[in-house]
């Protein structure tokens, strides 16, 4: 047996934390945070019968892909081919957000409004640029809309990022990147001078299908469309806009984009999910959870419980490597719950009220479907959860749960017991002696395969798989494996992310085409030799890619030390970001010959190094020393 070796600094464990807190990090530390004056409006057209009123912030989504400018495109051309009359309807745009803009009619501004007809644009305003990460910056934009153009009916679709419960909705690149938190968006919406109700609110982001914006906004609209996860960079397909030729029912309105919205992503991979709301049925929903949420006695050990019972919940934003994310779906939460209390009545009063709020949903990719809302519930893995949590407390949601959240991040930052014995091997097995308390406290366990560099004390990892033992005396026990997926002969690093009886799940960190992405492979029934069911950039979210001939992907693996390393030159150049350890070029020439299929590798185990990666039950994980066979 080779000489065990201890992992320093574990950085694939504190890559997991970061990305499991769901969504982007976005800070504005150091923003001269400039106000916007909120104004009043004289009408500039005739009364019609509905607006449509999009606040587009551009950000990156723009300056690096145009896509506001496609959508835009798409908007004219759905009021334009229905022969959809300023009488019928018309789109009120704010624009900005992004540092440029390949949208023609904004060649040379950065911040206006105007008019979408399906003539073209009229009442184009060229404006000094503001901080759509103001409440303000969108009160002023409502009260516009609203004021300078009457109508029967209004419906408000807020396009960028989204970020979740946290950081909320938006990303003005012109200010650092500030966002709108569900905070600011109570503020905007309840300072604006509409005395009405708003007949729908979409958000065209990624992570806003959340029960706590819900909460905030359910008192200012009939009808809330949101996705709970990530969004493809497309988006919407604003197609549905041909509805508004013959209703405006906002029901009928909202379904036609669900439609839409699944129609456009049918013949690819992306995965997808939109959800309805009946936002008059949240007071019902409200009373039946803090009901549900007030009868549980919360406790150590209902938070161990829930802590155990957690690894089955569908997490949302970014796909980490046995991370948790702290974004869940609602029913998940509500099953879970339902483990631990006793109280059969209110849970099912609770899931009845929760239907009766999703009116309807689509999805594509998921096993099983996301049931239409997520909810925020704090995750040890979170490095930041202290600074989020007083963000938490902000929003306007139910006080019971938010007590509860903040009790529950009291439990996770505690230390749990973890003691174990340097794993050994026997007879090709990985085993590893360790005691009952701290069997008690794991929820999950990993087998991790290491590779060895010519640069000593570098190991980069190769694999992660929860296919272990973990025994009720104190052991953990997994068999190493010398046949691995790839393409093209070598070898993807896949880090296992989800495993349900229907499908395992697993991350590849790669360049693709020289940009650093995330690969999706899914292992399922009907798919035994693995498919690939996304490619996104780490940095930006609400974008993916489809591989075509003439990609490069480029394997990445994690990078850990075991001791200080010293590298040569030479040997820098197959190492990337310092975080990783580059791969081989995989070159896609041929689609037809399978050059982008997944195959099984058979390699020399002999300079490998195998161990142990756990997660416990508050959702922390913890790398073993690692060794040979």
């Amino acid at each position: 047996m080779k000489q065990s070796k201890k992992i320093i600094n574990p950085k694939l464990a504190a890559l997991a934390s970061f990305l499991a807190a769901g969504g982007i990090l976005l800070t504005v530390t150091g923003l001269v945070r400039e106000g916007t004056l909120v104004s009043h409006y004289e009408a500039m057209a005739p009364k019609n019968n509905y607006t449509v009123l999009v606040y587009m912030d551009g950000s990156d989504l723009e300056s690096d892909y145009g896509a506001a400018r496609d959508d835009l495109i798409e908007m004219q051309s759905a009021l334009a081919e229905n022969g959809i009359t300023e009488d019928n309807a018309r789109i009120v745009v704010e624009a900005g957000g992004a540092a440029s803009w390949q949208y023609d009619a904004m060649q040379n501004d950065t911040y206006a409004r105007f008019c979408l007809t399906s003539e073209g644009i009229t009442n184009f305003t060229s404006m000094d640029t503001r901080n759509m990460g103001l409440a303000d910056t969108l009160t002023d934009f409502l009260n516009y809309g609203t004021e300078a153009y009457p109508s029967d009916k209004y419906g408000v679709v807020l396009w960028n990022h989204g970020s979740g419960q946290i950081s909320g909705f938006g990303s003005d690149s012109n200010y650092e990147d500030d966002t709108l938190t569900l905070a600011e968006l109570d503020k905007a919406f309840s300072n604006a001078d509409w005395n009405g109700t708003f007949e729908f609110i979409s958000l065209d982001a990624c992570l806003m299908g959340n029960i706590e914006l819900v909460s905030t906004l359910y008192d200012e609209s009939d009808y809330l469309i949101a996705s709970e996860d990530l969004e493809p960079q497309n988006g919407y397909d604003y197609s549905w806009l041909s509805v508004l030729k013959s209703t405006t029912d906002a029901r009928v309105i909202g379904k036609k984009m669900l439609e839409t919205y699944a129609a456009s992503y049918q013949n690819n991979n992306y995965r997808i999910t939109l959800s309805l709301m009946d936002m008059r049925a949240y007071e019902n929903f409200s009373i039946a959870f803090q009901q549900m949420i007030k009868g549980i006695e919360w406790s150590d050990t209902s938070y161990q419980r829930l802590g155990e019972e957690r690894t089955r919940l569908q997490g949302f934003g970014s796909r980490t490597s046995n991370g948790t994310s702290d974004i869940v779906d609602m029913a998940g939460f509500i099953d879970i719950v339902e483990v631990i209390t006793t109280d059969t009545l209110a849970i099912q009063q609770l899931k009845d009220a929760y239907s009766a709020l999703i009116m309807d949903s689509v999805s594509q990719g998921y096993q099983p479907a996301p049931s239409g809302l997520s909810i925020y519930l704090p995750s040890g893995a979170n490095e930041w959860l202290a600074t989020d949590m007083k963000e938490y407390q902000n929003i306007i949601f139910c006080d019971t749960y938010k007590t509860f959240a903040e009790n529950y991040k009291i439990f996770l930052e505690k230390e749990n017991h973890m003691d174990w014995q340097t794993p050994t091997t026997d007879q090709n097995e990985i085993i590893m002696e360790t005691d009952i308390e701290t069997i008690q406290n794991i929820v999950a366990v990993y087998l991790v395969t290491f590779c060895t560099t010519d640069s000593e004390n570098d190991i980069y990892l190769i694999s992660s798989d929860s296919d272990v033992v973990i025994g009720n005396n104190g052991y953990l026990k997994a068999t190493p494996e010398n046949v691995f997926w790839g393409m093209q002969g070598t070898v993807l690093c896949m880090l296992e992310i989800s495993n349900t009886n229907q499908i395992t799940e697993y991350m590849v960190p790669i360049l693709f085409n020289q940009e650093r992405c995330n690969m999706i492979i899914e292992f399922s029934e009907d798919s035994p030799d693995g498919k690939i069911l996304s490619i996104a950039p780490v940095e930006t979210s609400k974008r993916e890619y489809e591989i075509k001939e003439g990609d490069v992907i480029t394997a990445l693996y994690p990078l850990e030390q075991t001791g200080e390393v010293n590298r040569t030159e030479e040997m820098q150049q197959r190492f990337y970001d310092n975080s990783y350890y580059r791969g081989e070029d995989i070159i896609i020439n041929s689609i037809e010959n399978g050059d982008a299929e997944l195959e099984r590798i058979t390699i020399d185990n002999s300079n490998c190094l195998y161990g142990f990666m756990i997660q416990d039950n508050k959702q922390k994980l913890y790398y073993t020393e690692v060794s040979g066979l």
